[in-house]
Order: structure tokens, then sequence, then C-alpha cells
């Protein structure tokens, strides 16, 4: 999440990240005040598992890129991914790559 920081300043107000939990018996202000602790700079959110799985998302710290008309253009499971990566991935959903 850190190198996540780095590359989310470049594209403030052009995309949204948001962090999504599913864990039982974690409320909305739990994750926030996480959130808030961690310095995520980004938006927090809960879903139900069925959403995650819809999306393919099978394991903890997925990312994925969705366009506004809905269409998954990047997905990286834990550990994948880096600033160039996401770069790359974060010009295509603003339409400038």
């Amino acid at each position: 999440m850190q190198e996540l920081k780095v590359i989310h300043s470049e594209f403030v107000g052009l995309i949204d990240i948001i962090a999504v939990d599913i864990t039982p018996g974690v409320s909305l202000d739990e994750l926030k005040r996480y959130g808030k602790a961690q310095n995520y700079p980004w938006l927090i959110g809960r879903s139900e598992k069925n959403t995650l799985q819809t999306l393919g998302v099978l394991s903890q710290s997925t990312k994925i890129g969705i366009t506004s008309d809905g269409t998954l253009i990047y997905k990286e499971v834990m550990g994948g991914g880096n600033v160039p990566t996401w770069r790359e991935a974060f010009e295509q959903l603003t339409n400038r790559g």
C-alpha cells in the first residue's frame, strides 16, 4: 500500500481508489479509523463477499481497475504490481494512455 500512495497523488481527481473490506463484524467506522491511522489518502468501503466473487477477487489485497463503463482493465493479486504498472493502468483509466 505504501507504493500505491506514491502513484495516488499523480491521479487525484482523475480516478478513485477505494480500499474494500469484507471482514464480518468490522464496521465501516472501524475501517475508516484504520485507514486514517495508516495515512491512506483514498476512500475506504465495505462490500459483501459475493460482490468480490463476481469480480473474480479470490485473495486478500487484490487490486482491480474498472473503467466508468464497468470494464475490468487491470487485476493483480497480493504482491503483484508496482508504481510503473499502476501508472500505466491509471493512465488507461483516465484515457491518458
